[in-house]
């Protein structure tokens, strides 16, 4: 994205991204496929200086939507569902820990691979940081 900025002038918001990704990988689909399937997150200040948080999954055919919560891998199928239950707008840090423990304890129970570690990161307005999840 920075070599788009240097080419280009111009720096892109999330959705603007999300939307040149896209393209991208629909362009390469025809000549050299890649294999990803990937999330886009970003949080863009709005005209009123509100911060406008925005989550696009991309496929690896290069379909594109705005969502509300994602997740990838073979965990992401038992994940997904939680995430559709416990989701709600507004969330609060904790509530989102909350959620992600419940799937934690789902993926221990059901999910063939064991993971010891756990690394979770926030993206919000102050930039990207590390939590801890008890």
């Amino acid at each position: 994205m920075k070599l788009y900025e240097l080419r280009n002038g111009v720096t892109l918001n999330g959705s603007a991204t999300a939307n040149y990704v896209r393209g991208e990988l629909a362009r390469f689909l025809r000549r050299a496929p890649y294999q990803v399937n990937l999330l886009i997150g970003a949080v863009d200040e709005s005209p009123e200086q509100k911060s406008e948080p925005s989550l696009h999954w991309i496929d690896y055919l290069g379909a594109m939507t705005k969502v509300n919560f994602g997740a990838h891998g073979y965990g992401a199928h038992f994940c997904l569902s939680i995430f559709d239950r416990e989701w709600k707008p507004e969330m609060s840090l904790e509530e989102a820990k909350e959620v992600l423990k419940k799937c934690r304890a789902e993926l221990d129970v059901r999910f063939l691979v064991r993971n010891g570690q756990w690394a979770y990161t926030l993206i919000d307005a102050n930039g990207i940081s590390q939590v801890k999840v008890e």
